[in-house]
């Protein structure tokens, strides 16, 4: 099981990844249709804050529930 700072930190590595990707400056001669994938896989990856807001929300909800 990863922790919560290692998830954040693939999630971190993914998003450069894809976004470079799209850049034929930083990848040249990859193909069109790698960079087709990429750019639909981008266009609604979650950003880092959004999996940390969900899994606080996750946690308060546990403690809330425990606390009842």
């Amino acid at each position: 099981m990863s922790t919560f700072e290692e998830e954040k930190y693939a999630i971190e590595r993914t998003h450069r990844f894809l976004f470079d990707l799209l850049d034929p400056q930083v990848t040249p001669k990859v193909p069109k249709y790698i960079r087709d994938r990429a750019r639909q896989t981008v266009k609604h990856y979650p950003l880092s804050l959004d999996m940390f807001v969900e899994r606080w929300y996750n946690e308060m909800s546990k403690e809330i529930q425990n606390e009842s």
